[in-house]
C-alpha cells in the first residue's frame, strides 16, 4: 500500500492514534501484530525518525539524529512525524529534597534544644553550689572571709584551722531560709555540722527557647561558721601603756578595769599623780597569742607571764650621772644617820629634811630613833662603802621615778675589834618637789 497518492489521505492535524492500516500511531509502531517504540531507522536515507509514523508510508519528517541503529523490521521502511515530547516528572526529586530539608531542620532543632537544656541545667544554682562544695573540700575556695572570727588572729591562721577541720568529710548543702530565685542562699554542712553559708547573685541572663532563661551566677558572700578557740589571756599594765595582741592594739572592748591602784605607789600618790593599773582580757583565741606592751613613749616593755596572766613592769632607762650620784649620796647619808655618822644627827633630824618630802612619814621614826637608840650604836671607825650600784632607774612620769640602790657599809668596831657589814638593798621612790628630787617612799628589796 505504499503509494505516493495516498499522502493526500493524511490528516496531519488529527491527534495521533494507532490503527492497523492507513492511520497514525503515537510514540510507537505496529508490525506483525506487535508494538515497537522509540525511533525508526529508514534504510533508504539512513535517517532516524521519531514520535509518529504511517505504516508503509515514506518518511514525513526527519528527527535530525544519526545512529548506526536499525529499529525496523524485515527491512521495511516506517516513517515518523513529530509529536509533543513527554515531560519528565519532578514529583519524586522534589519530594526527596523536601524530606532532606525537613530532616536537616529537625536535626538542627534537636541539637539546639539539647544544647539549651544542657546549658540551662548547668546554670542551676544547685550545680554552682556543688562546684563550690568541691572547692571547699579541697581547700581551694578563696571567697571565705575569716576576718570576722577573731580580730586578734589572722585570716591565714583561721583558714588553715578551718580547712583542717574539713579533712575527710563530705560537704553537703541545702537551701537556706530567705533564699529566692534571684538571690539563692545555701547552708553548707560537713557531716551534720554547719560550716557556713553561701549567697549567690546573678551576673547575666540568657533567654532560651522562649520559655527558659540560663543565668550566670557569682558568689556574693560566703560566711564561714567555725568555733573560736578556748585560749584566753589577762594583761595587767599601767593605764598609760598600750597593749598589742598578735599586732592588734587592745581597745576598751577588752578593758576589764582601768582604775586599779598600784600598791607600791600608794604613798607616792600623796605627792604626785601616779598611774593606775589597767587590766585587759582577751578570750576565744585558737592559739597562745603574741603579747607586746609599750610605754607612754612607745618603748617596748618586758612583761612577766604567770599562767595566762601577763604583768608588765615599768620601762627602765639610762639614768643621768648627776641624778645617780644624788640618789647614792642620799642613800648613804640616810644609813649614816642611824650609825651616828651624819653630821648633826645627834641634835636633830634637820640633816634628813633635804632628802625627803616636807612632811615625810620617815621623820617620825627617825626622831624616835635619834632620841632613844642612837646613843647605843657601837663605836666604830669611819664607814667604808663597797659594791655600790644604782640600777633599775624607772621614770614613771616627769615628776616621779623609782630606782634600786645596793651597797655594803663596812664598819670596824673599836671596842670589840670586830668588823661589821651593813647591807642596803632598797628601792627608793623619788618625786619632784619645789624643783628638787626628794624621797617620797622607800621599800626593802626582797
Amino acid at each position: 500500500m505504499r503509494k505516493d497518492d495516498d499522502m493526500d489521505m493524511i490528516d496531519f492535524d488529527k491527534e495521533p492514534s494507532y490503527a492497523e492500516s492507513g492511520e497514525y500511531y503515537e510514540g510507537e509502531y505496529y508490525e506483525d501484530g506487535e508494538y515497537y517504540e522509540d525511533e525508526y531507522y529508514n534504510e533508504n536515507d539512513g535517517e532516524y525518525y521519531e514520535e509518529e509514523y504511517y505504516e508503509e508510508q515514506r518518511p514525513r519528517k526527519k528527527s535530525g539524529k544519526k545512529r548506526n541503529r536499525n529499529n525496523g523490521y524485515n527491512g521495511r521502511d516506517y516513517g515518523y512525524i513529530d509529536a509533543p515530547k513527554k515531560k519528565k516528572s519532578v514529583f519524586w526529586p522534589a519530594y526527596i529534597i523536601f524530606i532532606s530539608l525537613m530532616v536537616c531542620g529537625w536535626l538542627a532543632v534537636i541539637l539546639y534544644c539539647k544544647k539549651c537544656l544542657v546549658k540551662y541545667e548547668a546554670s542551676q544554682p544547685e550545680n554552682v553550689i556543688a562546684d563550690i562544695a568541691k572547692e571547699l573540700s579541697s581547700g581551694e575556695l578563696e571567697n571565705f572571709d575569716f576576718g570576722s572570727g577573731s580580730r586578734f588572729e589572722s585570716g591565714t591562721i583561721l583558714k588553715d584551722t578551718y580547712f583542717k577541720s574539713l579533712d575527710g568529710k563530705e560537704i553537703t548543702f541545702e537551701k537556706a531560709a530567705g533564699s529566692t530565685g534571684t538571690r539563692p542562699i545555701f547552708n553548707l554542712y560537713a557531716g551534720d555540722k554547719s560550716i557556713g553559708t553561701v549567697t549567690l547573685k546573678a551576673t547575666s541572663q540568657e533567654p532560651m527557647m522562649l520559655l527558659l532563661t540560663a543565668q550566670t551566677w557569682a558568689i556574693e558572700n560566703v560566711t564561714p561558721n567555725f568555733e573560736t578557740g578556748d585560749t584566753g589571756v589577762t594583761i595587767k599594765v599601767p593605764s598609760d601603756y598600750k597593749v598589742y595582741v598578735n599586732g592588734i592594739e587592745l581597745a576598751e572592748s577588752e578593758l576589764v578595769d582601768a582604775s586599779a591602784q598600784i600598791e607600791d605607789f600608794e604613798n607616792v600618790a600623796a605627792y604626785v599623780e601616779v598611774p593606775t593599773m589597767a587590766e585587759y582580757r582577751v578570750d576565744g583565741l585558737m592559739f597562745a597569742p603574741e603579747v607586746k606592751i609599750t610605754d607612754a613613749a612607745g618603748n617596748e616593755v618586758e612583761s612577766k607571764l604567770d599562767g595566762s596572766t601577763y604583768t608588765a613592769d615599768f620601762a627602765t632607762a639610762d639614768m643621768p650621772a648627776d641624778l645617780q650620784a644624788l640618789v647614792l649620796k642620799y642613800a648613804e647619808d640616810y644609813t649614816n644617820f642611824f650609825s651616828g655618822d651624819l653630821p648633826g644627827c645627834f641634835t636633830s633630824i634637820n640633816c634628813l629634811r633635804p632628802m625627803f618630802t616636807s612632811d615625810s612619814y620617815f621623820f617620825g621614826p627617825a626622831e624616835i630613833y635619834r632620841c632613844e637608840d642612837m646613843g647605843f650604836y657601837s663605836a666604830h671607825t669611819e664607814p667604808v662603802f663597797a659594791n655600790e650600784s644604782v640600777t633599775n632607774y624607772t621614770p614613771i612620769t616627769d615628776s616621779f621615778f623609782y630606782v634600786d640602790v645596793y651597797f655594803e657599809k663596812n664598819l670596824h668596831l673599836t671596842r670589840t675589834g670586830e668588823d661589821r657589814v651593813d647591807v642596803t638593798n632598797q628601792r627608793y621612790y623619788y618625786v619632784l618637789e619645789n624643783g628638787n628630787w626628794v624621797i617620797a617612799d622607800m621599800k626593802q628589796n626582797l
